[in-house]
């Protein structure tokens, strides 16, 4: 958790990003996710102060990716692995899971945009990574980021001096969320959400609001 807590800290050092992120399911729970991360300010940045791509470390020479790929591939469930950066500043992910609950496995082990974000990458593999929670049973997605208990840790002194420090950075770093299911949408719990082509939904929300004490799952009723 420390490391996780030291190098997310580091990131948003530097500048925002933006987080996308598309979730794809079948009828059968099975589906398909993409995650790509824009760091191209960070890169732009660099690049002025004379630090260029190369400023970036193990994502210039793939090194992070490559073990998170080899995490994923390892995992039950998880097939179609693909990684790539960009030197412009995109990081991508992408590949096709079973089960819901294979793919909460694959995003605890660093495989979603969270953790490339926060873990450079692949987990640490003790299991300190924050571990979402997702349940998709009949006519009810429900989908938690962060469990509560990385969540209470978030609340300590330290951490909001630290997180405090760089609130708006944090305001401005957002995760652009799409999600498609293989039925019709019926409701969905955040009130910025929309709902297009009656299946699939997508919401805007700012990385600091996934780190509040106010943070609230997604819930998604299904007709």
């Amino acid at each position: 958790m420390k490391k996780l807590f030291l190098i997310s800290l580091l990131v948003f050092s530097f500048t925002s990003c933006t987080i996308f992120r598309t979730i794809s399911f079948n009828a059968d729970h099975s589906g398909s996710i993409e995650n790509k991360i824009d760091m191209t300010a960070m890169v732009a940045m660099l690049n002025e102060n004379g630090g260029g791509a190369g400023g970036m470390g193990s994502f210039s020479d793939m090194e992070a990716l490559n073990k998170s790929k080899i995490q994923l591939e390892g995992l039950a469930g998880i097939t179609n692995v693909k990684v790539s950066y960009d030197t412009t500043g995109v990081m991508y992910t992408s590949y096709d899971f079973n089960s819901t609950e294979a793919l909460v496995n694959a995003m605890s082990a660093g495989g979603s945009a969270n953790s490339m974000m926060m873990g450079m990458g692949a987990g640490s593999g003790d299991g300190t990574e924050p571990k979402p929670k997702m349940t998709y049973k009949g006519k009810k997605f429900f989908f938690e980021e962060i469990d509560k208990k990385t969540l209470k840790k978030m609340q300590s002194d330290k951490m909001k001096k630290d997180l405090g420090e760089m609130e708006m950075i944090l305001a401005s770093s957002t995760i652009n969320t799409t999600i498609t299911f293989p039925t019709a949408v019926k409701k969905v719990s955040y009130k910025n959400a929309s709902i297009t082509n009656d299946k699939t939904i997508n919401y805007v929300m700012p990385i600091k609001d996934f780190i509040s004490k106010d943070y609230k799952p997604l819930i998604v009723n299904l007709k």
